[in-house]
């Protein structure tokens, strides 16, 4: 029988975030699959071979902002092509310790964006997120 919950995607460049973060999730739910990059890219390219076809899990991704390489903004910006092929199995949460406001406001004002997470990650976000997908 298929996993009824969704697959939590972390695309962040640091190690232990990923680590706390997949913690936190499993606390929250046992059952969750969680998969983790730490090279946006590779997230991405993740993404895309799992999300563009037929049969696509439904899929959370928490994704970082200030990475090196590609930024969250900029895989948001590869993502866009694909926007109406994955916009029904993946939803997508900034999950940033930024202080700046206006990655807030960008998060919250972006099409492909369902919100911004301030990190660390809780089990009470994941919760949420649980029952907003």
């Amino acid at each position: 029988m298929p996993n009824p919950n969704p697959i939590f995607i972390l695309i962040d460049d640091d190690l232990l975030n990923n680590m706390v973060c997949k913690m936190t999730i499993r606390n929250a739910n046992k059952d969750i699959e969680v998969v983790s990059h730490n090279f946006p890219e590779n997230g991405l390219a993740y993404i895309l071979d799992t999300f563009l076809n037929d049969n696509a899990p439904k899929g959370i991704l928490l994704l970082d902002i200030n990475m090196p390489i590609l930024s969250g903004w900029e895989v948001l910006d590869k993502l866009n092509s694909h926007f109406e092929k994955i916009k029904n199995n993946l939803s997508i949460y900034m999950l940033s310790s930024s202080i700046d406001h206006s990655d807030k406001a960008n998060a919250n004002n972006h099409p492909l964006v369902s919100g911004f997470i301030e990190k660390p990650l809780s089990t009470n976000a994941i919760l949420m997120l649980l029952k907003e997908n």
